[in-house]
């Protein structure tokens, strides 16, 4: 239609004879466009006539397919099919190649003629290139000259795009390429592969390029080599006889071949494939992203800007595939990278591979990163230890090579040795026992190869690798401790170990002291976010008339420097500490200062650290709930999980711990209710537990000692006092007194978090808030109702900067006929088993039971039969049932009724008022 957006595009086709529409006159520019019918337009506009060339009838698609390839409309896709509808891409590619082919024109298109009543039928003639003798008008495409002319060939872009120019050149890694330009300004350089006979993207022998290349043009042209642009000999070991693998390729390697008949030459070029990674997001203002080439193992930064690539969403530490030369990044593609994966084997040597889920990878002879992953898997007698621990990202190049590796998570294969025991040898003294520290903060004695890596002795003190057999024995390398490892030319040692006794790391390691002495006397290695300090605990064990201060496990784990607050102890300290008595101190007998483990980075990955902390990992909590939360086991990691919530800051906290033993220090209803110190490992789970008790000094049962206690400039108080004493206390302004008393108090922080635990509607609440006002309020009610409740508290630096209260008064469901509230607890019924005297039914309570006298069983059938009924009074009237107490109660019958029953249990108080029901269908178990 004349209004359509595409008629003045239409118009101008229809004017130059490019296209003549559908038979019925229409165009229908919105469409679907076959490949077929794309490249009957293009042959049109080329000057082909589609009656003449057999383009309209029922074999119209295979004449014009047969044209589009010999002229070259379809140069480039490999996988034409024209009968499916033509893309963006091919149309763009078949209109490209349109602009390089040459006119054509008819020198008679064909007539009838009458003779005598006769209709006689001329043929048309052959389409012929259209020619120019003008060099200017008929050059600017290709500079070909017709065989039977002589003049010049007319290219359509020739035509009719004069300002198009497509001229002969060399891209940047040297290879014969064509360049377009519109008006003087470069669009593109685009590689001539018509002139390419070969392709590789492994190693080339000398023989194959040979071959590729022919007999008469390895004899007759000159050659020419590159490599990533530059220079290369290479072409020297072309030849015939020569079957070896020409150094040069490899795998990943693009090896490319290119005859040029008519300049009579021979060019072979390489281009390899590097990794990069982004140093830093994309820069807006500057339209740059730097780059990290890895052109070998330390990598080159180069900047690349917006004009040349799309690099807007480039975002720090993304990785990309890039070719380079010229002394600048020439492209850039996205990595495929197989992720956060397990390597199940790998052979040696940069021919070498790795093997992930049972696919082969061979390595891209170009990789360079990680070096310090790659040189255990790419390096003659390179050696890996823990496959199975270690995960890894594997990043691929274009061709399916690995062109990188890095670890995502390695196992942490450090060990501490503090002390081997030769007296326990066996296996014929092939194997001692050694008491380790590992870098979560466990401990343990471990089963070590007698291997002359460690010497028997009480105190050992030094850092070793590890592997561990099947059997648990494990084979120990001590770290070196003589040799610098920070040295860049150093490629010996990756780690080293230094102990530093207590004035050489000035009796400190905080935040702001971060350092310890190197190997070398003139270096400090650093402890960083990633550090892990291990407070050694120790212990006194006396050998030959000597007291040995030995390090028998870890009291706590810190990673990160931030978080570290260590006095170190002297060796005096230490013997003080230990209470040893017995002997000099000496290195030998006496584990003092900080025993570090660094890298050649310079910073500290471990460090055992013999001394006093107030470091941050650990917190007092308060353990507000009345059991697990949540208990898991992980078939696949074979560990155990728990959680639990407490109380921190005033704040509920999920606690986590994990272990491959299934015993927990969560689970134990004596912390219930309780002030804890929580330690945890080097990975944040909970380690241990320990419950605060009178002989601690920060503990207090009373107002009165806490007073104490914060007189005496205690930083730290723990308060927590029983509601059987019966106290009431209050706020007069910020100072809390026990009104009871009337005369000691602390003082309250105004923003102080108070924590309420309460029964509502026979559900318990707990609730969280903040203020001195909040505090005052919830005392007056609490007081109002008989001050029956439990008070604790946090005190620092002499202010409670947390308040927990357990509010013990019965919720009022309903009143018994004393007029006193009846305080419901409940039960969870566990199993039912029969035998000949009867029913046995099992129960855990599950919530504190005041003031039972009696209870009562009633079993029934699915259909409501009574099968067994019984009420009897408890042994001890008035008993209350704490949470997690289990027990049974019988209810005697003549005999099993059905395999599955309805069991009801009601706990009474001497009212008759029920203080706990359960209620269950269980399966019935069958005792001999």
């Amino acid at each position: 239609p004349a209004g359509s957006s595409f008629a003045g595009y239409i118009a101008f086709c229809v004017e130059r004879g490019l296209i003549s529409g559908y038979a019925d006159g229409t165009f229908r520019p919105t469409g679907t466009l076959t490949g077929f019918a794309f490249l009957k337009m293009l042959l049109g506009a080329l000057g082909y006539d589609q009656s003449i060339e057999g383009y309209t009838g029922t074999n119209w698609t295979v004449n014009v397919a047969g044209r589009a390839y010999e002229i070259g409309l379809t140069a480039g896709n490999d996988n034409f099919v024209g009968s499916k509808a033509c893309t963006r891409e091919e149309a763009a590619l078949y209109a490209v190649n349109t602009l390089k082919a040459t006119l054509v024109e008819y020198a008679n298109k064909g007539s009838n003629i009458t003779i005598n009543g006769i209709e006689v039928v001329q043929g048309a003639s052959e389409p012929t290139y259209i020619t120019s003798s003008i060099a200017g008008a008929a050059t600017s495409i290709d500079d070909t000259k017709d065989n039977q002319a002589g003049d010049y060939t007319v290219e359509f872009a020739e035509r009719y795009q004069t300002d198009l120019r497509l001229d002969a050149e060399t891209d940047a890694f040297e290879r014969p390429a064509r360049v377009w330009s519109w008006k003087g300004e470069e669009i593109g350089t685009y590689v001539d592969y018509s002139l390419m006979v070969a392709e590789y993207t492994t190693s080339v022998t000398g023989k194959e390029l040979y071959d590729a290349i022919g007999k008469t043009a390895y004899d007759k042209y000159d050659f020419y080599s590159y490599v990533d642009g530059d220079d290369s000999d290479l072409y020297k070991d072309i030849a015939r006889n020569n079957k070896g693998d020409i150094d040069e390729t490899g795998n990943g390697a693009l090896t490319q071949a290119f005859v040029d008949v008519d300049d009579e030459s021979v060019v072979v070029t390489v281009v390899n494939t590097y990794l990069a990674q982004a140093n830093a997001d994309y820069n807006e203002k500057k339209d740059t992203v730097s780059l990290k080439v890895y052109l070998d193992a330390d990598g080159d930064n180069k900047t690349v800007s917006g004009e040349d690539f799309n690099i807007a969403d480039v975002v720090e530490d993304e990785f990309f595939l890039v070719t380079y030369a010229d002394n600048a990044v020439q492209s850039i593609d996205d990595v495929e990278i197989i992720s956060e994966t397990n390597i199940d084997r790998f052979s040696a040597g940069k021919g070498g591979s790795v093997t992930v889920d049972g696919t082969k990878y061979s390595y891209n002879m170009a990789a360079a990163y990680d070096a310090d992953v790659l040189e255990d898997y790419t390096t003659e007698g390179g050696s890996v230890t823990n496959l199975k621990d270690t995960t890894y990202n594997i990043y691929l190049d274009q061709y399916g090579y690995v062109i990188g590796i890095d670890i995502v998570d390695k196992v942490n294969n450090y060990v501490f040795i503090t002390g081997v025991d030769s007296n326990s040898s066996n296996l014929s003294n092939k194997t001692w026992d050694a008491n380790a520290l590992f870098l979560d903060g466990t401990s343990d004695v471990i089963e070590v190869k007698n291997n002359g890596e460690v010497q028997a002795a009480p105190v050992v003190n030094s850092w070793y690798t590890y592997t561990v057999s099947n059997s648990d024995v494990y084979t120990l390398t001590k770290v070196n401790d003589s040799n610098a490892v920070l040295s860049d030319d150093d490629d010996e040692y990756d780690i080293g170990q230094k102990w530093s006794n207590a004035s050489e790391a000035n009796k400190k390691i905080d935040a702001k002291h971060i350092s310890l002495q190197g190997i070398d006397t003139d270096t400090r290695v650093y402890g960083n976010e990633d550090t892990i300090y291990l407070l050694g605990a120790l212990e006194k064990v006396t050998k030959g008339g000597v007291d040995y201060t030995v390090i028998n496990d870890v009291d706590e784990v810190v990673t990160g420097v931030e978080n570290a607050a260590f006095e170190l102890y002297t060796r005096s300290d230490a013997r003080d500490e230990a209470e040893a008595t017995l002997g000099t101190a000496s290195n030998e007998n006496t584990s003092s200062g900080a025993y570090g483990l660094y890298g050649d980075d310079g910073y500290l990955i471990a460090v055992v650290v013999v001394g006093e902390s107030s470091s941050i990992s650990k917190d007092v909590a308060y353990v507000i709930s009345d059991d697990i939360d949540e208990e898991s086991y992980d078939r696949t990691t074979e560990l155990w999980t728990w959680t639990r919530e407490v109380i921190i800051d005033g704040q509920s906290v999920m606690l986590t711990e994990q272990n491959d033993t299934g015993v927990s220090v969560l689970d134990d209803s004596k912390i219930t209710e309780k002030w804890v110190t929580v330690n945890y490992d080097a990975n944040g789970f909970v380690k241990s537990v320990d419950l605060f008790t009178t002989s601690d000094d920060e503990y207090a049962n009373s107002i009165a000692g806490a007073v104490s206690k914060v007189e005496a400039d205690e930083e730290l108080v723990v308060v927590q006092i029983a509601n059987e004493l019966k106290h009431e206390y209050t706020l007069k302004g910020s100072t809390l007194y026990d009104e009871t008393s009337g005369k000691l108090g602390f003082l309250v922080a105004s923003d102080v978090n108070v924590v309420l635990k309460q029964e509502v509607d026979s559900k318990t609440e707990t609730t969280y808030d903040t203020g001195v006002d909040t505090l005052k309020s919830i005392l007056e009610d609490l007081n109002e109702d008989g001050a029956n409740y439990e008070f604790n508290a946090i005190i620092e630096d002499g202010r409670a900067t947390t308040v927990i209260i357990l509010d013990e008064t019965p919720d009022k469901d309903h009143d018994s006929p004393d007029g006193k509230p009846v305080k419901k607890g409940s039960l969870e019924l566990t199993g039912v088993s029969y035998d000949t005297d009867g029913y046995k039914v099992d129960f855990k309570v599950t919530k504190e039971i005041k003031g039972a006298d009696y209870y009562s069983v009633v079993i029934t059938t699915e259909s409501g039969a009574k099968v067994a009924s019984v009420t009897k009074d408890f042994q001890n009237p008035g008993y209350t049932w704490t949470v997690g107490t289990t027990n049974s109660l019988k209810a005697e019958s003549g005999e099993k009724a059905a395999e599955e029953l309805k069991i009801v249990v009601n706990f009474y108080d001497d009212n008759d008022n029920v203080l706990a029901t359960a209620e269950d269908f269980l399966v019935i178990e069958t005792n001999p």
